[in-house]
């Protein structure tokens, strides 16, 4: 599905039917075929807000605000809550944000991670639910050591008030722009992604975990 809102924006909705969530009214059902061709419907978003709902992730991540240059070097938990070892911006980025934080595995920026699943608890406030967040899984201890690193409170602090805003109402106010030439044909190609996080031997179980049927691994794979 495809999908025009205001002031041009590009929507667009591509899923599988079996797998879709909260599909917009007149979504494509059932399963493309290999090499078929299929009718595409413009249907415009029927305001602003529910336009950037189908913004890319990165659009919504670009909100969040890590702290400001004169925030370092960190000053530890008994002031700022960054590390001493952290001692600049950019270092803070590649540490808790990009390379080595979040991004390295996670789509930051897509429903899944600007808000707050029901399904992981209630809590008193987006502050409480990031810190359990961040905790949850088979990859918790790992994420939890590389914020305790950098400066775990801070951390909590600038994703929650990354959802609080968001929930607030604050969304990316400049539409991504309009496909133009060569990218107007649209190719999309999707496959079985597993997550590993298993021993090279396999998962306790004894089933084997084989990402994308290749090898058994013993570090994440997506």
């Amino acid at each position: 599905m495809a999908r025009w809102g205001p002031r041009g924006r590009r929507l667009t909705w591509l899923a599988d039917a079996n797998h879709a969530r909260q599909p917009p009214p007149g979504r494509l059902g059932g399963r493309a075929q290999s090499g078929a061709a299929g009718d595409v419907t413009a249907v415009p978003a029927p305001d602003a807000d529910a336009a950037t709902e189908y913004d890319p992730a990165q659009d919504w991540f670009a909100l969040l605000e890590v702290p400001g240059p004169d925030e370092f070097a960190g000053t530890g938990p008994d002031g700022n809550g960054i590390s001493p070892n952290i001692e600049s911006q950019g270092e803070w980025i590649r540490s808790v944000v990009n390379t080595d934080g979040c991004t390295g595995c996670h789509a930051l920026g897509n429903k899944a991670t600007r808000e707050i699943p029901e399904g992981l608890g209630d809590f008193d406030s987006h502050l409480a639910a990031w810190d359990r967040r961040v905790q949850s899984g088979q990859a918790g201890a790992i994420r939890d050591a590389r914020l305790a690193q950098a400066g775990r409170d801070r951390a909590l602090a600038m994703y929650a008030d990354w959802t609080d805003r968001i929930q607030a109402g604050e969304y990316p106010t400049t539409p991504p722009p309009r496909p133009r030439g060569v990218e107007r044909n649209v190719v999309v190609t999707r496959s079985r992604v597993t997550l590993c996080l298993c021993p090279p031997g396999g998962p306790s179980s004894g089933r084997t975990c084989r990402p994308g049927h290749g090898p058994p691994g013993g570090r994440t794979r997506r």
